[in-house]
């Protein structure tokens, strides 16, 4: 046997090595990987003269409608967004009450994400904060609309999310740690494979 030959011959356990560990790397990187908020209207510390009559909010890829809850509150805590929000592709609208009055305000948010994970402001972040420098005339508590908060309806199993209940809950990375497991022993499997053809090749190649 000619040493070109045995080298070729050698090479083969390690290519097959190699491309057990591009394939576990592949494997892990996307599992991890969620939507995140790109941007806002209002954006993140304006200051407006008067009180939008909505807040959109732009996401890094198309959103599962599913379990979208946009919360917006005054400095007081005060609940000042009304309805249910709207999805189309990247982007989500929430209507806001009429006449707000000056004063600062955040938005709290929680979307599915289209890898079917639901992410939000408390544990991806962010919040969203601006300020109404103007706004309407304070008119007394008793006059001020009262706005209701109201969720989407629960998705179907064919939408591959679920509603994990309030903003508090978690970003559903839970099942990551599966995926990670499995690209281990896919890992450990290959590594095993390439030893045993390493060691048959020399063995053949020995006088």
């Amino acid at each position: 046997m000619t040493a070109t030959r045995a080298s070729r011959r050698l090479a083969a356990p390690f290519a097959i090595l190699a491309g057990g560990v591009l394939a576990l790397a592949g494997v892990a990187s996307p599992a991890s990987a969620h939507d995140s908020l790109v941007g806002s209207t209002p954006e993140a510390g304006a200051s407006v003269e008067q009180a939008p009559e909505s807040i959109t909010l732009e996401y890094s890829a198309n959103l599962i409608d599913a379990g979208t809850l946009v919360e917006v509150t005054a400095a007081d805590g005060t609940v000042v967004s009304t309805g249910s929000p709207s999805v189309v592709g990247t982007e989500v609208t929430q209507q806001l009450a009429p006449d707000l009055a000056a004063g600062d305000y955040t938005v709290t948010w929680r979307v599915t994400s289209s890898d079917g994970h639901p992410i939000d402001s408390e544990t991806t972040g962010p919040e969203i904060p601006f300020t109404v420098t103007v706004g309407a005339e304070s008119t007394g508590a008793s006059e001020t609309p009262e706005p209701t908060m109201t969720t989407q309806t629960a998705p179907d199993e064919e939408d591959g999310a679920e509603d994990d209940g309030p903003i508090e809950g978690s970003a559903g990375t839970e099942q990551t740690p599966w995926v990670a497991i499995v690209g281990a022993f896919v890992g450990i499997g290959v590594l095993a494979l390439a030893i045993l053809l390493i060691t048959r090749r020399l063995r053949k190649t020995k006088p």
